[in-house]
């Protein structure tokens, strides 16, 4: 019997950065020929995946490449006034990379028993290139919304999504065949680590969103932690950190850590650490969404897996904290508050310990995308 040939269509750069994407991709690719097909790295430097099929493509969005698709997206715009343009509901970056990519989908026209298109703009532009696709839901974007409305019920094969709650936000009573799955790393237990004294962790993109500055604040409050941000650091806030931390970095306080890590050598990385923090600051309005309120984040799992307990702020797709009492939830992200959240986990660390490893099991990808590999081979 012939290996099946399977496309992911994953819609940014940072494909190396997508867990959830990889997962599925390595637990397919198994028994099955997977593609990958993602815009080349750039902001996010170009990451190692060379054990893995992925075909990148040119993606620009400059400035100069706004200013040139600017008369289109104003035509697109004036339609959408009238309900004649889907896509002029979206913003010009976004506008500049739907048409980005549906160039590329000229170029790529080969044939693939499945499809797999990572969010809703890659799911309405499926539509135009093949007969059907499944949907691989990570981030609930409201401007994308309107194009999955677009979409054919007939021609979503299945849906890969976090939680019932995320589901019903974008489908209501529609009854698609539908698996759920967390953005979590497959859970095996560590091997014993001697944990960093008062080292905390950040780890993920750093911006000043995800509480980056937060962080800061409260590292310069209390010196005798140290605070490793592990993962991309975007120019503007390098820059900044590089200038007004300088002391902090020369004396170890304050470390930057941006090399690429497999999912395996990450944990055993993140392992070293006490406590991880992850927050998501709604005073920012792009992160005041239904997205982010229910987002059962990336980075929780990972720490939660490499046995890291966490301090995070009160949202629901965070509640898998408390409720495992995994660590501790914070309603604000003054340093006081920190601090005593840092000490309530410091004072029964072995207990919040073992229940991020009980949390991790129990999310554990390799357990929750079974029944995916088994759809997708026609193995049911």
């Amino acid at each position: 019997m012939s290996r099946k040939k399977i496309l992911i269509l994953f819609p940014l750069e940072h494909i190396a950065f997508s867990p959830t994407t990889l997962g599925v991709y390595d637990a397919l690719s198994v028994n099955a020929d997977v593609t990958i097909y993602a815009p080349t790295p750039k902001s996010f430097g170009s990451n190692d995946l060379k054990e893995r099929k992925v075909e990148h493509f040119d993606l620009d969005t400059s400035k100069q490449a706004k200013i040139k698709a600017l008369p289109l997206f104003l035509l697109h715009k004036f339609l959408h006034f009238f309900n004649l343009s889907v896509i002029g509901g979206l913003s010009i970056y976004d506008f500049v990379r739907f048409v980005g990519y549906k160039k590329a989908l000229n170029q790529h026209r080969y044939n693939y028993d499945e499809v797999i298109a990572v969010d809703m703009m890659l799911l309405y532009l499926s539509e135009r290139y093949f007969k059907k696709a499944s949907f691989l839901s990570l981030e609930l974007t409201n401007d994308e919304i309107p194009l999955l409305k677009k979409v054919k019920d007939d021609f979503i094969r299945t849906v890969i999504i976090q939680s019932k709650q995320r589901y019903t936000y974008l489908f209501g009573e529609k009854e698609h065949r539908v698996f759920y799955v967390q953005n979590a790393p497959v859970y095996m237990p560590i091997e014993s680590v001697v944990k960093k004294n008062n080292a905390l962790l950040f780890n993920g993109t750093a911006t000043p969103w995800f509480g980056m500055y937060h962080c800061l604040k409260f590292i310069s409050n209390y010196p005798q932690f140290s605070l490793t941000f592990k993962g991309a650091v975007l120019k503007d806030e390098k820059e900044y950190v590089l200038s007004n931390y300088a002391s902090q970095i020369a004396n170890g306080t304050i470390i930057l850590n941006e090399d690429y890590m497999e999912s395996r050598d990450m944990l055993r990385f993140l392992s070293q650490y006490e406590i991880g923090f992850c927050f998501y600051d709604l005073s920012f309005p792009k992160m005041n969404t239904y997205n982010y309120q229910t987002a059962p984040s990336g980075k929780m799992f990972a720490y939660l897996a490499a046995g890291v307990p966490v301090i995070a702020n009160k949202l629901d797709g965070l509640k898998v904290i408390e409720d495992f009492e995994a660590g501790i939830l914070v309603n604000d992200f003054e340093p006081e508050t920190i601090y005593n959240a840092v000490n309530t986990i410091k004072n029964n660390y072995e207990f919040y310990k073992s229940n991020c490893c009980k949390a991790a099991e129990h999310y554990s990808f390799d357990k929750n995308v079974v029944p995916v590999v088994r759809f997708f081979l026609n193995q049911e």
